[in-house]
């Protein structure tokens, strides 16, 4: 239950985020190395604390399953958000 109520906040964090770079195009940037941080974050997590809570699942396997996850959001963000790209292209294309 605690995994779901979290992902479900996570989505709508996620969600309000990327509406907003339509908006505030540089906050894309921050959401990317933001997402980058704490995937990192909580791979060290897992390395340091995992074997208890994971028991017999390997670390690898959580690994995946968190980049194919977050593959799928920013698949459905980007479906729902078409104009993203072309925001960051604006933004590493200035002069």
């Amino acid at each position: 239950l605690v995994h779901h109520a979290a992902f479900i906040g996570v989505g709508l964090v996620a969600s309000f985020l990327v509406s907003e770079i339509e908006r505030v195009p540089p906050l894309g940037i921050a959401l990317v190395f933001l997402f980058v941080f704490f995937e990192t974050a909580f791979q060290i997590f897992l390395l340091a604390m995992g074997e208890p809570l994971l028991g017999g699942i390997a670390f690898w396997g959580v690994a995946v399953a968190n980049l194919l996850a977050a593959a799928a959001m920013a698949a459905y963000l980007w479906y729902r958000h078409p104009r993203i790209l072309t925001h960051f292209n604006r933004i590493w294309n200035e002069d």
